[in-house]
C-alpha cells in the first residue's frame, strides 16, 4: 500500500499540506483474491456511495451489484443503483466488500445472476474465468465482528463458563458463552456451548485475537475470533421474511442461482427470521441452484428460523445454507465454512419452550452437487442444525459436527445424511470427518443408489443419543444393473446410551430396501458398545430380513459373523483401559498387552484399497499418522504408534488440502 503527500518550502521547512491514503491503483487487486482476478470493485456500506466508481478504497459503491432492497414485495429504496447498478459483473472481476462493515437487511434480497466463464478446475471455480465476491483482509474497521465456536466436546457446566479475549493488537472486546444441555430432546451429558453473545466489540484490532474458553469439566471447548468478514445482517428482531415471495421460496434471499463460475468468499451472513404459516416447503437463506462451479467458502451463516409453525410441513424443512438444491447440473465447492444455529438452538430448547416445528435449530446445510456432478465438502464446521450432503460423485471430508438436531418438520431426523444420488455409477468417498452429541435418528445416514460404490473411512463419532444407531445404509433402488457396494474401513464408533449396534443395515419399517443388491466390505471398525450381546452390524427387520449379496466378499453369507470377525467390539470398561477417551476425540492415549486384540487388517495392496486412485487418504489415519504397509493396522480412525496425541484440529482432515 503506497502513500503520497502534497508539500511546499516554506522558509526552509517542509510543511505538508494534505495526506491521502490510497490502498490500490484503479480497479487493482488486492494480493488476497485468487489467481486470475485482476479487476476489483470496492464496497462499503458506512461510507460509500454507488455514485463513485468504486474503482479503490477510497471511492467504494454503498451496494454489492443484485441488492435489489425489495423486501416482501414492498422496495426500501436501498438498492444497487447508479454506477453499481450499471457495471456488468464479467470473468476476472472481484468485489470487494470492508471487513467488519454491516450491510443491513433494507438491501436485500441479494439476487446475483452474472456468471464467469469457466473454471480451470471441478469442482467450485479457479482461474481467470470466474467472478470473485469477498473481502481484503487488510481492509476492515479493526473490531471484532463474532466469536465462533471452533470444537467443543461437551461436558462444561450450565454456569461459570467464561472466554478471554487476548492479543490482535486492539483492546475491549468481550463475550459471554451461552450455555445448552440437559434438554429431554438434546441429551449431551454436560453442556455444550450454543453461541458466544459478543458483548463488547473492542477496537483497533489488526489482526484476529486469541480466544480462551474456560469452565470445569469442559473438553475441548474452543472459539475463534473474526475482524475481517463482511456482515449480511437480514434483520432479525426487527424484520421478519415471508417465504410466499417467491423469492425465498425458490431463489433464497441471499442467492446465486442464475450463475455459475464464482467465488463467495468471507461473508458473515446472520439474523433471518421467517414467517412459515403460508406452507412453504424450502424457505432459503442461503442459496446456490443450477449453477455449475460455485465455491462458497469461509463463510460464517448463522442464526436463522421460523416464527410459525409450517402450515404443510414439507420433507426438507427451511435450509440455513442450500447449495445446488434439487439441481442437476451444479458442481460445487463448499469448504472451510462455519455453518451453525446456537443462537436459534437456545432460544427454543431453554428460553421460549416452543415446539420443534418451529423452532429453526433444526435445519439443513443442503449441499446437493446434481445428479452425476462432482461435488465437495471439505474442512467445514456444522453445529446445531440437521445436514444433508448429496453431491454425487463427491468427496465429504475433513468435517466437524456437532450439536445435530432432527429438522424443524420432523421430516428428516439423521444427522449427517448424504445420498440419493440415484442408479448408476457414482462414487462417494466419506472421510476423515467427526460427528459428535447428536439428537434423534442415525448419528449418519448413508442412503444409496443401486450401481453407486462409496468409500466410508477413517471417521470418530461419539454420543449418538435419541433411538437411532451410530450409523444407518439403506438400499433404496432396488436390483439390477451394477450393484452398490459400500467399502467401509476404520471408522471409530462409540454406542452409547444403549444402543446395541454400529452399523444398521435398512431402515425400520423404510419402503422397498434392496440388500440383496448391496455388497459390503467391513474391515478394521471400532465398535465402542456398553450392550453385552452387542452385534457390530445389524440386519434391520425393516429391509424384509433379507442379508446383502455379500459380507467381505463372502456370497449370500447367512449371518453377520463375518463382519463382527474382521471388527472390533469393545466394552467402555475395555476402551478406557486402552486409554480411548471423548476428551481426546478417542484418540488410543496409551497401550497395554491387550493392545494386540485391537489389530486389523492390512489394506495397502488390497483391491480397492489406499493405492487405489483417490483413495490414498486410507494410507494415513484421522491425524495423518501413516499406516503400516507391511505389518497390521490399528483398527478404528487411529493408527497407534506409542504417542500421546495433544488432541485433533478442527477440523481434522490431514488426507485433503483445500482448493
Amino acid at each position: 500500500m503506497a502513500r503520497f503527500s502534497r508539500f511546499a518550502i516554506v522558509g526552509g521547512m517542509i510543511v505538508f499540506l494534505w495526506s491521502v491514503r490510497c490502498a490500490h491503483a484503479t480497479n487493482a487487486c488486492p494480493a488476497s483474491v485468487p489467481s486470475g482476478i485482476t479487476n476489483c470493485y470496492y464496497i462499503d456500506y458506512s461510507s460509500g456511495s454507488d455514485s463513485n466508481t468504486g474503482a479503490d478504497e477510497l471511492h467504494p459503491w454503498k451496494h454489492l451489484p443484485g441488492m435489489t432492497g425489495n423486501q416482501n414485495g414492498t422496495n426500501s429504496g436501498d438498492g444497487c443503483t447508479a454506477n453499481c447498478a450499471a457495471n456488468a459483473p464479467a470473468a476476472g472481476n472481484g468485489y470487494i466488500l470492508k471487513g467488519g462493515v454491516t450491510w443491513p437487511y433494507t438491501v436485500f434480497p441479494l439476487d446475483w445472476t452474472w456468471s464467469g466463464t469457466g473454471s480451470t478446475s471441478t469442482p467450485g471455480c479457479t482461474g481467470s474465468g470466474c467472478i470473485y465476491i469477498g473481502i481484503d483482509p487488510n481492509w476492515f474497521t479493526g473490531v471484532v465482528n463474532a466469536v465462533i465456536p471452533s470444537k467443543d466436546f461437551g461436558g462444561c457446566p450450565a454456569t461459570g463458563v467464561t472466554a478471554t479475549i487476548t492479543g490482535g493488537g486492539g483492546s475491549g472486546a468481550a463475550a459471554t458463552p451461552v450455555m445448552l444441555g440437559g434438554q429431554t430432546n438434546f441429551d449431551v451429558g454436560g453442556y455444550l456451548v450454543a453461541y458466544y453473545s459478543l458483548t463488547s466489540a473492542g477496537t483497533g484490532y489488526t489482526s484476529n485475537p486469541t480466544v480462551t474458553v474456560s469452565g470445569a469439566g469442559c473438553n475441548n471447548a474452543q472459539a475463534v475470533a473474526d475482524i475481517h468478514r463482511a456482515i449480511f445482517d437480514l434483520g432479525a428482531g426487527t424484520f421478519t421474511w415471508t417465504p410466499s415471495q417467491s423469492q425465498l421460496d425458490t431463489v433464497g434471499v441471499v442467492a446465486f442461482n442464475r450463475s455459475s463460475n464464482i467465488v463467495v468468499d468471507n461473508l458473515d451472513i446472520r439474523n433471518f427470521a421467517f414467517n412459515n404459516s403460508g406452507g412453504a416447503q424450502v424457505p432459503i437463506f442461503v442459496q446456490a441452484t443450477e449453477a455449475p462451479g460455485v465455491t462458497f467458502q469461509n463463510l460464517y451463516v448463522h442464526n436463522w428460523y421460523t416464527t410459525q409453525a409450517k402450515a404443510t410441513p414439507g420433507s426438507d424443512g427451511s435450509l440455513g445454507l442450500s447449495f445446488g438444491y434439487n439441481s442437476t447440473v451444479a458442481s460445487g465447492l463448499a469448504q472451510n465454512n462455519w455453518v451453525g444455529n446456537g443462537e436459534s438452538a437456545y432460544a427454543c430448547t431453554v428460553s421460549g419452550g416452543q415446539s420443534q416445528t418451529v423452532c429453526g435449530y433444526g435445519t439443513l446445510m443442503n449441499v446437493n452437487a446434481g445428479i452425476g456432478n462432482p461435488g465437495e465438502v471439505l474442512n467445514n464446521h456444522l453445529w446445531f442444525g440437521n445436514w444433508m450432503v448429496r453431491a454425487c460423485p463427491s468427496l465429504v471430508s475433513g468435517n466437524d459436527i456437532w450439536g445435530t438436531l432432527v429438522s424443524d418438520n420432523g421430516g428428516h431426523t439423521n444427522n449427517f445424511y448424504t445420498g440419493l444420488c440415484g442408479t448408476g455409477s457414482w462414487t462417494e468417498t466419506i472421510a476423515n470427518n467427526l460427528l459428535h452429541d447428536t439428537d434423534a435418528g442415525a448419528m449418519s445416514f448413508i442412503e444409496q443408489g443401486n450401481g453407486n460404490t462409496w468409500y466410508v473411512f477413517n471417521n470418530v463419532m461419539w454420543k449418538a443419543y435419541g433411538g437411532g444407531t451410530v450409523w444407518g445404509i439403506d438400499e433404496w433402488f432396488g436390483a439390477g444393473p451394477g450393484t452398490a457396494r459400500i467399502y467401509f474401513w476404520n471408522n471409530t464408533m462409540y454406542a452409547e446410551n444403549g444402543k446395541f449396534s454400529c452399523v444398521n443395515l435398512g431402515g425400520a419399517g423404510g419402503p422397498a430396501l434392496y440388500p440383496q443388491a448391496l455388497n459390503l466390505w467391513l474391515y478394521n471398525n471400532q465398535c465402542i458398545t456398553d450392550q453385552t450381546s452387542a452385534s457390530w452390524l445389524f440386519i434391520n427387520s425393516g429391509s424384509n430380513g433379507v442379508m446383502p449379496n455379500t459380507i467381505n466378499g463372502i456370497v449370500n453369507p447367512t449371518s453377520t459373523t463375518v463382519a463382527n470377525a474382521a471388527n472390533v467390539v469393545m466394552s467402555p470398561a475395555t476402551a478406557s483401559i486402552q486409554g480411548y477417551t471423548v476428551a481426546n476425540a478417542l484418540q488410543p492415549q496409551y497401550g497395554n498387552s491387550g493392545t494386540a486384540t485391537f489389530q486389523g487388517t492390512n489394506l495397502t495392496a488390497a483391491t480397492p484399497g489406499c493405492g487405489t486412485a483417490g483413495l490414498s487418504a486410507l494410507c494415513q489415519d484421522v491425524l495423518g499418522v501413516t499406516r503400516s504397509t507391511t505389518g497390521a493396522w490399528q483398527a478404528g480412525a487411529y493408527q497407534y504408534t506409542g504417542t500421546i496425541f495433544s488432541g485433533p484440529d478442527s477440523p481434522f482432515n490431514l488426507g485433503n488440502t483445500a482448493k
